[in-house]
């Protein structure tokens, strides 16, 4: 199964709706009140949000693309 969607599953359904959210927000490209950081030395992005880290980056076509979603800790940026 996929990383994403099982992490997904695990959450409350108040958590879910939030991270949906945002995964809405980044597909209509509508970036207004996110916290967003480009990461240093690689082409991913983070989106910011209470505990949780959205880390996605752009293809050829400019559509977005996910790389995880985490709790934010000590092994959320490696391995990039």
């Amino acid at each position: 199964m996929d990383k994403i969607k099982k992490f997904l599953r695990k959450r409350t359904q108040k958590e879910k709706e939030i991270l949906l959210g945002i995964l809405g927000l980044l597909e209509k490209r509508e970036f207004f009140g996110l916290q967003i950081k480009k990461l240093r030395g690689t082409s991913y992005y983070r989106v910011r949000h209470g505990r949780f880290r959205i880390i996605f980056w752009y293809n050829k076509n400019n559509d977005f693309e996910v790389e995880k979603i985490e709790y934010r800790k000590e092994s959320t940026y490696k391995d990039l």
